[in-house]
């Protein structure tokens, strides 16, 4: 055995949240280089510790012991996130046994951490000597002493294992304001077993489900038992990695601050019903510089303010020439648009006023243009009452866009906390040229395949409510999209066809009967063949202005405008 040159030990005994009752179990902390929060955290249906230790000493050799008093049935896991082996783990949580498995009412976990100045050190759990480094415990892997060693512990409640006797609905307890009981099932086949802790008490019910039933909604990590005005109810989170069903159930029904899929189970009648989805709006429009904006909308759940949003989206470039008889589009090009609320749009104002039809000046004006840059925040919320003046809308305005795609949406929530916020997508163009024609910046929306990837899609917005952070994602919402007139490249799109053959024709055919009505056609000296060859050569160079129409105005000043 090596010599230890020091020993420090600690016995940790933290207050236990069990099923709504905080048991207070006394202890002392002699550990001096102890870091360890003194909360146990609740996330779903686990109770979660995180602790970490520094050994500052590298020349000599020490262990520490760390006790935690547990409820008795209490099923225990650990892992650790900087070990140099990992003894097959890969950083997954690792079932562990109590070593003391009646303690006052408790059972007790112990870890025991060794450093060895030599070559490193090892940790373990669960040896019986406290006063051996003998490895008489589980082995999990190794360490670099000098770092920090940080490590987690969670429990969950067991059920009742193996019950002849089951309780009935009518048995179950109602529930006070904001206090939900704990729920876990035992799945075999289609029957469930269901183990109900509340106040510290155990309640079991049997059911047996049909085989059209989808069973994978019991393999769930957060589930939570109500009961008001005498309806018992089990809440389901059907996702694996948001844990926020239990701030849902916990706050008002006008301060929820997050929504996940989840599944509401009315034990009374046996019937289980999916809320899968929520509403979501986005209203497309060009401010009065050109720059597209998505005001999006959630009257589900307050955010209070996003940290990021990632979101995709489709656009592309419309030029209307010679009157609009010609019409040439870009491809459609899809973005994928993440950003964080301290990013900036930095863009031009490219949209024409009556100073373009000043001769000369338009030159000026045009070169201004190309050159000035504006600048506004990627992700804002709307204060309608201060609004800045990047952004030209009302709430009355995106009010009556909302109520297009849903005619039950009536207004915005008078609740502040709910806001409209704007997502500031790129630069635009709205250029009229005159007889030249037009050049619009279109935005992609088929309402009638809401799962067209071309939409607009928000992928994840990540937030904060209340200071708490939350992630809610793009399958998780109904989004319903409406999108400015003039932007809208699907609804405007046009489908008749225009050969530019027809515009040297038309010129042509029309030189011709000019000529005759003005006897220059046919003269004196019979038919002229020079004017029939003039008319012809005049058909062609248009033919071949209209065809390259689009390069010659890149050779001019107004390129900015369509590069």
């Amino acid at each position: 055995m090596k010599k230890i040159f020091s020993f420090l030990s600690l016995l940790l005994c933290i207050p236990i949240l069990l099923a709504n009752t905080v048991p207070v179990v006394p202890g002392t902390t002699t550990y001096a280089y102890n870091e360890f929060s003194e909360e146990w955290s609740e996330q779903g249906n686990y109770y979660y510790f995180t602790g970490s230790i520094f050994h500052s000493n590298g020349s000599s050799d020490d262990y520490y012991i760390v006790d935690f008093n547990l409820p008795t049935n209490a099923v225990i896991e650990y892992r650790n996130s900087n070990t140099l082996q990992n003894h097959g783990t890969n950083n997954e949580w690792v079932r562990v046994d109590k070593y003391d498995p009646q303690q006052n009412g408790y059972s007790r976990f112990r870890m025991r951490v060794m450093y060895f100045a030599a070559w490193g050190g090892y940790y373990e759990v669960n040896q019986t000597t406290v006063d051996s480094i003998n490895n008489d415990g589980k082995f999990l892997g190794t360490y670099i002493v000098g770092e920090n060693f940080s490590f987690e512990i969670r429990y969950y409640l067991a059920i009742v294992d193996n019950p002849t006797e089951f309780d009935s609905v009518q048995d179950l307890p109602m529930t006070a304001e904001n206090v939900l009981g704990n729920v876990y099932f035992t799945v075999n086949g289609n029957e469930v077993i269901v183990t109900i802790w509340y106040d510290g008490t155990p309640y079991t019910l049997k059911y047996n489900f049909s085989s059209q039933t989808d069973m994978t909604i019991f393999d769930a990590e957060e589930i939570y038992f109500m009961k008001r005005s005498n309806k018992p109810q089990i809440f389901i989170n059907l996702t694996k990695d948001r844990l926020y069903l239990r701030d849902m159930l916990s706050a008002g029904s006008d301060k929820k601050p997050a929504f996940v899929p989840h599944v509401i189970w009315d034990l009374n009648t046996n019937t289980i019903t999916k809320m899968e989805k929520y509403n979501a709006y986005a209203y497309v429009k060009q401010n009065n510089q050109g720059a597209l904006i998505a005001y999006y909308y959630v009257d589900e759940f307050i955010m209070d303010n996003i940290i990021s949003t990632t979101l995709s989206y489709t656009s592309r470039q419309r030029s209307d020439e010679w009157f609009g008889l010609v019409t040439r589009y870009t491809d459609w090009k899809t973005f994928i648009w993440s950003h964080t609320s301290e990013d900036t749009l930095h863009y031009r104002n490219l949209t024409s006023t009556w100073e373009w039809m000043i001769p000369g000046y338009n030159l000026i004006f045009l070169g201004l243009r190309a050159t000035t840059y504006y600048e506004m925040p990627r992700i804002q919320a709307l204060d309608f009452t201060n609004l800045p003046s990047y952004y030209n809308v009302s709430k009355q305005e995106i009010e009556a866009e909302y109520q297009k795609v849903n005619a039950s949406f009536t207004q915005l929530k008078d609740n502040p906390r709910y806001k409209v916020w704007a997502f500031a997508l790129q630069e635009g163009k709205e250029f009229e040229l005159g007889w030249f024609g037009k050049i619009q910046t279109e935005f992609y929306n088929n309402p009638d395949n809401p799962d067209d990837p071309k939409n607009l899609k928000i992928i994840e917005i990540v937030y904060k409510t209340d200071d708490k952070l939350y992630t809610t994602v793009g399958k998780d919402m109904n989004l319903l999209i409406t999108v400015e007139p003039k932007v809208d490249g699907i609804a405007n799109e046009d489908n008749k066809e225009f050969s530019p053959l027809l515009i040297p024709l038309i010129i042509f055919v029309l030189s011709l009967a000019i000529g005759f009505t003005k006897g220059q056609l046919i003269t004196r000296n019979g038919f002229n063949f020079k004017y029939v060859v003039g008319s012809l050569i005049l058909s062609i160079l248009v033919y071949f202005v209209v065809v390259n129409w689009t390069s010659i105005i890149k050779s001019l000043v107004i390129y900015p405008w369509l590069k």
